[in-house]
């Protein structure tokens, strides 16, 4: 099934001047790190207002992506990242791009023990199975008339989850942001690349 990330918008998202507003920093204590308390959760979006798409009939979580802060010491930072994308527009990690925003700057960020898995999510749909143009005769004449005919379909949404550690430099700062982007994933296929960005602060 062909699936298109489009017209979901993304109301968490404020955006300004064209250009979404960057999501504050979550603050950790150096003992959360790698537990639960330093894990997020992000959709791929683009422009601030599209949101990576699901069938109405699918849990949007299907396509939750998931980063914990699993390291912040000696210089680096490490995640335990997990992807969630449609099986149209799946690439493995390495290829979104991911990258690490310091203090320092911008530097790639090294991707390793990447492992695959695939969930379906089967649902039913209503499909159009004919679409007939008629002419209808009565007391006043000749009118034209559309009808459209329509069955269940039984669909399945395909889903395929990427985890990897995902590691990178901090130069000794204390907040890093990891940054993903599809450049498959765009708004109407054709537009801005669909971004997310996990952030966090160690103090």
């Amino acid at each position: 099934m062909n699936v298109t990330p489009f017209a979901v918008a993304l109301t968490a998202v404020l955006a300004v001047g064209g250009a979404a507003c960057a999501r504050p920093a979550q603050v950790l204590a150096v003992s959360a790190v790698g537990t639960s308390a330093a894990r997020q959760s992000r959709y791929m979006s683009g422009g601030g207002v599209w949101v990576e798409y699901t069938p109405e009939a699918v849990h949007h979580d299907a396509v939750r992506d998931d980063a914990t802060l699993a390291r912040f010491s000696g210089g680096f930072a490490c995640f335990d990242l997990s992807v969630r994308t449609a099986v149209g527009y799946d690439e493995p990690i390495d290829a979104l791009d991911p990258k690490c925003k310091t203090e320092e700057g911008t530097a790639p960020a090294s991707v390793s023990q990447e492992r695959v898995g695939v969930s379906d999510y089967g649902f039913t749909e209503r499909r159009e199975t004919a679409h007939v143009h008629e002419v209808v005769r009565d007391v006043e004449g000749a009118r034209f008339r559309d009808v459209t005919l329509t069955a269940p379909s039984h669909e399945v949404f395909r889903v395929v989850e990427r985890t990897a550690q995902v590691c990178c430099s901090t130069s000794g700062g204390r907040e890093v942001r990891l940054r993903l982007t599809s450049a498959r994933m765009r708004i109407n296929d054709v537009g801005t690349a669909y971004t997310e960005e996990f952030a966090f602060r160690v103090q």
